[in-house]
């Protein structure tokens, strides 16, 4: 289904970067991530720059980032994450402030 207003839910597990929203940039990670329900929507979104967040950024994978990583990652979460087979990118939003920085602009159903 679409989402308009995106939320940030207490999960039965940990995601990746801990609880939060997650959308990325590569719109071929989503529609495959999508195909697994049975009516895949992708919802788009508009990021706005804003003060005061607490931002990481990960070009590459870097020591930096592995450290993060292990911070927060159990080694057989990294493991799964580690061997994916498709460039994945994740933009995890975790307090209510970072989601007031995207705006819902359309939703639109993936072609199988």
């Amino acid at each position: 289904m679409p989402v308009s207003k995106p939320e940030i839910r207490k999960a039965r597990f940990s995601k990746d970067f801990g609880t939060g929203f997650y959308c990325t940039e590569i719109l071929e990670q989503t529609e495959r991530w999508t195909r697994r329900f049975d009516s895949p929507i992708v919802s788009h979104y508009e990021y706005r720059e804003t003060q005061g967040l607490n931002i990481l950024k990960f070009p590459e994978m870097t020591e930096e980032w592995l450290d993060f990583i292990a911070g927060i990652l159990t080694r057989e979460q990294f493991w799964v994450l580690a061997k994916f087979k498709h460039p994945t990118h994740q933009i995890a939003m975790c307090t209510e402030r970072a989601l007031n920085a995207i705006s819902f602009l359309k939703a639109e159903e993936v072609r199988p």
